[in-house]
């Protein structure tokens, strides 16, 4: 009776262990508001991955990868003595049609750390173009610059489009 114990405990934890194996190496968790694509570490493709939820792949041929797929707004600040003011501000989306330049550009890890994704759209939301070259980014709406208004209240104006003059370098 003993040894059946012992077996059944082996078992049982030879079952967990493999379990953890299989969950952590193979599954991959993707959110409602998350597209996922795979890379495949043999031929280098990139397929974009209908379904959300758990998806299974071999961790050995694909790696998974997840890109927020929410508007979020972006904002160029300053940072004063008593208070943060925000200088300029856009609505900005990941558009899945440049998913293959945004890996080109910036690599397969690039949409995993928030902090990173935010810097990288940052950068083309407000490039001279507002975005327009640029084709994984979807400037949704831009919210302009806020303005001191009157009696202290902030008001908010478009931003202002100016023209970008090139300044002839002299060697």
């Amino acid at each position: 009776m003993q040894r059946l114990l012992i077996a059944g405990g082996v078992l049982l934890a030879l079952a967990l262990v493999s379990f953890l194996v299989f969950w952590f190496g193979f599954v991959t968790n993707v959110d409602a508001h998350e597209m996922a694509f795979t890379f495949n570490r043999f031929g280098g493709d990139i397929e974009v991955v209908e379904e959300q939820g758990w998806v299974v792949r071999n961790p050995i041929r694909y790696a998974v990868h997840t890109v927020d797929m929410r508007p979020f707004q972006i904002r160029i600040t300053t940072v004063l003595e008593v208070d943060e003011r925000v200088l300029n501000a856009k609505l900005v989306q990941f558009n899945p049609d440049g998913l293959q330049e945004f890996v080109d550009w910036h690599g397969r890890n690039a949409g995993e750390s928030r902090a990173r994704f935010r810097e990288i759209m940052k950068t083309y939301a407000f490039a001279p173009d507002g975005g327009a070259s640029c084709p994984f980014i979807t400037v949704k709406q831009d919210t302009g610059s806020i303005e001191e208004g009157p009696l202290g209240q902030a008001a908010v104006s478009p931003a202002p489009q100016a023209e970008i003059e090139a300044i002839p370098v002299e060697e």
